[in-house]
């Protein structure tokens, strides 16, 4: 939780929580451990009352979707952005108090306790921080006259810190205002022995020259911040052209009701400090997509740190991106420069480097802000760089100027679009506060119909001041019409498509082709061999164009997936864009058959991903579509499910489009094939929309073979979910509907989960006739994995009735099956059950064997809820081991992680061994309450099999205690469940027994 928070807003990968866990010591299993904590602290969030998205899940990791009002060190930087703010502008008492405010939200030791070195070096980082808003709010408050209300706090601050040369300055200054001359000496006599003592270093020179001027009693100790006080200029800046005329002040208005970007600004500032501090020259590159605000973060930031370039501040618009003129050049813009300092026309020379070498003179050692906006190649900025270390130049910029950051070390800023609370107070500075404030949904809305783009936000926000009879919840009615849009974000000569064509004006054709198409498809992100079947082109060609609009700043990098892949995605509006561009521009006939083209794609990479994780092509059915196939990804061969993992929203997007698209057959067909993942990771929500919109659209199309797969895949999805009333119907359609158009295939596999739902409800004889007429089909098409899975639910059926002798060569078949094949999947599940019968058989060293190597197959695939099956297993082994604390151990970690994924039958069944466990330790009413809460779930499932087991159990625990009628009643009960006579036998003697014993004379 402490890493959600300090990366708040941020992706944390899974790999990084389990190194801030457990560093360099990492267990084999923390990845999964990790997937077991993230679900236990979402239980306990939503226990709290938190939001459901609060904790998100987010390739390839987690995001706390947390508000900066949610977490101190956002909201302290908030609330010091705002006091920088008002101390620029003079209000210095808001200052002092939004500094306070800020610096009382540290309330004592940060995350103490927590033994983590990632943690604690964070904890280092935001105590440094509290120092540094302190020496702020000093300042200020110094500038406030309060020299006497601080002396004794300062003193204790440098006491704690004697290495923080400002501070000292801060306690001398206060000391020596007090009246207390001598005491700032001596402040300053101790810290320069600490320095010498502990560093080896004599004092800096801010803190000499403020030692200075107290000896002197200079008249600038009653200036607001003289520690601060800039040196007077030196003789060559006192020779400079034009010393008699005012430093140019070029800079663009500050921007109004600027939002936001306190990490960008804190990262600027420390830059700036760092930079300086080295004597190093600071060129900061500030890139994004259009409209996303850099220029009014440039212009910003440049008006807030102006004061420390007293000697000019010049501003520039290079108009790399404008559509009515050419790019400003290198020698123009230093034209207009050297004439700001005074440099007549006749002195400048027409060459340009001469001109740089002259522009670099006049700077010398001046202290000077140089701001170039809109840059578009690097040779519009080389020249204008000076040449001295106490200057700072800001490049805007939507292309990456590589160069600029390689060759000149530039530190580049890059911006994406605000968050939901900085939109919806962008859009209330703008417009009217109470009329946006009356409706804070519709508010909420357009912040996200802008996509937290600032342009689009400051257009809705000038239409809602513009047109003030208009309401935000008319305009997001206006702009939910995806058609209608990009034209409802135009007023007067502001307009979104313009800042996008800039863009889009530039690419090459390939490239403009490329972003076209990309913008036709509907998933959220995508890799690049998506883009290579847009265009039916190669990967590495697709994935050079792919860069192209990266490089553009109109796609955007995600990052690296679970599986490896870089993923790319689109900001909302500009798909819009690129949409507008595709149906404007591209052959109508062509991008449906670029579209089916991709979807197939996916369709054929999703069966090559299920083929690598059952070892072959089984237990599916498929459409005739033809499919379009890429290279296949080196991690779909080693990792099939993270692959599947990472394209998850995508194909499900995916399915979606082809339904709209018209393709039934390649609909039902990914939906279908998406169930090696859905099931493998229990997405139930994925699968259950996926195969609604595809059941429909096979429906319509009047495809009764894609609708019986469909339906035989839903009724799995209900069995999964042990939701089994659900899936009889759906199975029993699926059924007729094969046997009526002769898919033998289909019946198979719909006969095989109607054989489960048989073996469920205890009515053995139809279970195993329907298994035996699946296995028959499946081994004349060739499906040996669905044909291994049916011998083993045939084994079910013997161990279900006690014949174990029947069930173990049968498992052991199924099992050499499954290694020919390298299935883990199937290898894991025929263990358990050989696990099941080995520890039945009093066989425990190999029962135990058995479930152990299934136990390392689940973990390595991280199926978590495998894992409670097996460690349910492995307690009822140790339980017959008579190791009851080991057995206690195992049963309790399989309740946890079957409670945390909600696997509603393992978690009855551990319940039951509990029970046993409990028994068997001479607590019978302990045992009788777990077998009690077994029973429960059982009924709530309506497995019947299983309520007919656990109410048994219940009867032999009561039956013990001498509680002869309540045991009476259990048994009765549990012959309502039993449809087998050769297992109610049993339970019919034990009933006839009680009977006689009640009915006996005393």
């Amino acid at each position: 939780m402490a890493t959600l928070i300090l990366r708040a807003g941020q992706v944390v990968s899974i790999d990084r929580l389990a190194e801030a866990i457990w560093g360099d010591h990492l267990p084999p299993t923390a990845r999964n451990q990790v997937v077991i904590c993230v679900s236990s602290l979402r239980k306990a969030l939503a226990d709290a009352g938190a939001p459901a998205d609060l904790l998100g899940t987010n390739a390839p990791g987690y995001v706390l979707n947390a508000s900066p009002d949610q977490v101190d060190s956002l909201h302290a930087d908030r609330l010091a952005a705002r006091a920088r703010i008002a101390q620029a502008a003079g209000d210095l008492e808001e200052a002092a108090r939004l500094f306070a405010r800020a610096c009382g939200l540290w309330r004592g030791p940060i995350l103490a306790g927590m033994e983590s070195a990632f943690v604690e070096g964070e904890a280092r980082r935001l105590e440094d921080r509290l120092l540094t808003l302190t020496e702020e709010r000093l300042r200020v408050e110094l500038a406030l006259g309060r020299h006497r209300e601080l002396a004794d706090d300062l003193a204790a601050f440098v006491e704690a810190n004697p290495l923080r040369e400002l501070l000292r300055a801060q306690l001398m200054l206060a000391q020596y205002r007090s009246g207390r001359r001598a005491a700032a000496l001596d402040t300053y006599r101790a810290g320069r022995e600490h320095l010498i003592a502990e560093l080896g270093i004599e004092p800096g020179t801010e803190l000499r020259e403020l030692h200075e001027a107290i000896l002197n009693d200079s008249p600038e100790l009653t200036l607001a911040d003289p520690v601060r006080k800039p040196p007077p200029p030196s003789a060559e800046e006192a020779q400079a052209p034009a010393a008699q005329d005012p430093a140019p002040a070029q800079l663009l208005a500050d921007v109004p009701h600027f939002t936001g970007r306190a990490a960008e600004v804190e990262q600027l500032d420390t830059l700036l400090e760092e930079r300086s501090r080295q004597g190093l020259l600071t060129i900061v590159l500030i890139t994004g997509i259009g409209g996303v605000g850099k220029s009014g973060l440039a212009v910003h930031w440049a008006h807030r740190v102006a004061h420390r370039f007293p000697d000019g501040q010049l501003f520039a618009d290079m108009r790399g991106y404008d559509l009515n003129a050419d790019p400003l050049s290198a020698g123009a813009a230093m034209d207009r420069f050297l004439r700001a300092f005074g440099v007549r026309g006749e002195r400048i020379p027409e060459d340009l480097d001469e001109r740089a070498a002259q522009f670099r003179t006049v700077i010398g050692k001046r202290r000077v802000l140089v701001l170039l906006d809109n840059v578009r190649m690097i040779d519009q900025v080389k020249p204008l760089l000076p040449g001295s270390g106490q200057c700072c130049v800001i490049v805007t910029s939507r292309d990456p100027l590589g160069d600029l950051i390689a060759q000149e070390g530039a530190t580049e800023v890059r911006l994406d679009v605000l968050g939901a609370d900085d939109s919806a107070a962008l859009l209330t500075g703008i417009a009217d506060a109470a009329l946006v404030g009356d409706d804070p949904n519709a508010t909420g809305a357009l912040g996200a119909l802008c996509d937290g783009l600032p342009l689009a936000l400051r257009i809705v926000g000038a239409k809602l001041t513009g047109r003030s009879y208009w309401t935000p919840a008319r305009l997001v009615k206006r702009l939910t019409d995806e058609r209608r849009r990009l034209d409802e974000l135009s007023y007067g000569q502001m307009t979104v498509r313009a800042s996008f064509a800039l863009s889009y004006r530039d690419l090459s054709p390939e490239a403009a082709r490329m972003f076209r198409r990309l913008g036709l498809l509907s998933a959220p992100d995508f890799a690049a061999w998506a883009g290579a079947a847009l265009l039916d082109i190669g990967e590495s060609e697709a994935e050079d164009l792919i860069e192209q609009l990266v490089d553009a700043q109109i796609l955007e990098v995600v990052g690296r997936d679970f599986s490896g892949q870089i993923r790319y995605r689109f900001h909302d509006l500009v798909r819009l864009y690129a949409r507008e561009r595709a149906q404007a521009e591209e052959d109508p006939q062509e991008y449906p058959l670029a579209l089916s083209r991709t979807l197939s794609a996916w369709l054929g990479l999703a069966e090559e991903a299920h083929e690598r994780e059952y070892g072959g092509a089984f237990t599916q059915l498929h459409s005739p579509v033809e499919r379009w196939r890429p290279c296949v990804p080196e991690a779909l061969v080693d990792q099939p499910l993270d692959w599947l993992d990472a394209e998850r929203s995508a194909l499900v997007a995916a399915v979606s489009q082809a339904a709209a698209l018209g393709l039934h057959e390649l609909c039902w067909d990914l939906a279908v094939t998406s169930t090696t993942l859905f099931e493998a990771r229990s997405y139930f929500d994925d699968w259950r929309q996926t195969h609604e919109v595809a059941l429909s659209a096979a429906r319509a199309a009047g495809d009764r073979r894609g609708e019986a797969a469909i339906l035989c895949s839903m009724a799995s999805m209900y069995l999964f979910q042990q939701l089994l009333d659900k899936a009889g119907e759906p199975l029993a359609k699926a059924v007729a509907l094969c046997e009526e158009i002769g898919e033998p295939y289909g019946l198979a596999l719909a006969l095989r989960n109607l054989s489960l739902l048989d073996r469920l409800a205890g009515r053995f004889g139809e279970a195993l006739d329907g298994f035996g007429r699946a296995k028959e089909i499946f081994a004349r098409v060739g499906d040996r994995y669905a044909e291994a899975h049916v011998l083993g639910g045939i084994a079910q059926v013997h161990v279900d009735q006690g014949r174990l002798e029947l069930a173990e060569p049968m498992l052991r078949q199924a099992l050499e099956v499954f290694r020919e094949l390298r299935s883990e999947r199937g290898q894991a599940q025929i263990l358990n059950r050989l696990g099941e019968i080995l520890l039945r058989k009093g066989r425990l060293v190999e029962a135990e064997s058995a479930c152990e190597a299934a136990l390392v197959l689940v973990r390595e695939r991280r199926d978590v809820i495998g894992q409670a099956y097996i460690l349910c297993g492995l307690g009822e082994i140790r339980l017959m081991q008579d190791r009851p604390e080991a057995a206690a151990e195992i049963l309790n970690e399989a309740l946890i992680i079957a409670r945390q994924v909600r696997e509603r039958f393992v978690e009855a069944k551990v319940c039951l061994a509990l029970g046993a466990l409990e028994s068997g330790t001479g607590r019978p009413a302990e045992a009788a309450r777990w077998i009690d809460a077994a029973c429960a779930i059982f009924a709530e499932l309506e497995i019947r099999l299983w309520r007919f087991r656990s109410l048994v159990a219940l009867g032999e625990v009561l039956a013990r205690q001498g509680k002869d009628q309540e045991a009476l009643a259990a048994w009765e009960s549990s012959l309502t469940h039993c449809a087998d006579p050769e297992s109610a036998a049993p339970v019919r003697e034990l009933i006839e027994e009680i009977r006689s014993r009640c009915c006996r004379p005393a």
